[in-house]
């Protein structure tokens, strides 16, 4: 069950949204997958610092 006004997840025993009142509809939430939400970057390896004795 789902409010449509809140656009929360109710119980499925749910009737009405507990939010605002409203009758809950019976539908399963959406789920929008987004492919690669990151760019991919190459990283290189840092080269060793050593500290020279002066």
């Amino acid at each position: 069950m789902r409010c449509t006004f809140c656009n929360v997840d109710l119980e499925d025993t749910g009737k009405t949204c507990p939010l605002c009142g409203k009758p809950a509809a019976d539908e399963k939430p959406h789920v929008v997958r987004i492919a690669n939400p990151y760019p991919t970057i190459e990283i290189s390896p840092l080269k060793s610092a050593r500290k020279t004795d002066v």
